[in-house]
């Protein structure tokens, strides 16, 4: 399973070798953390996510998670706003849903903040993400219609490479 999860992870990244990157900004260099290949304790043989750097120093993360019944896919990009001295996160996901964060490091920490607007409701996240050894500790809050932040994900992406 592994091997298809990774044929199909060649495709996605085949166009983001590190030839293209350019000479990195120390902001830029803080993304280096998510170069690379991830699972996560407990779904290691059905999740996987590779991250590089594509041209222009973001970084692209492509992930699949093979479930019993569908694989759900995601791809990700990270990058580094020079302009407005700020990391930006756009999501985009099998479920056909998108989202954009945009965050700070922090000390030993990257924090991205955002929300969605719906006639429904005003969701808000907070993610937090910290590089723990050759690790990263990731943490998810959400809040909706302004209500109490709850955490609705909290575990340790293993690096496999």
């Amino acid at each position: 399973m592994l091997k298809t999860l990774h044929t199909l992870l060649f495709w996605c990244l085949l166009a983001s070798t590190s030839l293209c990157q350019q000479q990195l900004t120390p902001e830029q260099e803080r993304l280096s953390v998510f170069k690379g290949k991830w699972t996560v304790p407990g779904s290691d043989s059905t999740y996987l996510e590779i991250c590089d750097f594509i041209q222009g120093n973001h970084i692209r993360c492509c992930s699949f998670d093979k479930g019993k019944d569908k694989t759900d896919s995601a791809t990700s990009f990270l990058s580094y706003l020079a302009s407005e001295s700020e990391y930006v996160y756009y999501g985009l996901y099998s479920s056909g849903s998108s989202r954009t964060l945009r965050g700070k490091w922090d000390t030993d920490r990257f924090i991205f903040n955002g929300q969605r607007i719906t006639p429904q409701k005003t969701t808000k996240w907070r993610v937090t993400i910290i590089p723990i050894g050759g690790d990263i500790h990731f943490i998810e809050e959400v809040s909706v219609n302004d209500g109490s932040w709850e955490k609705k994900a909290d575990f340790i992406y293993k690096r496999l490479q």
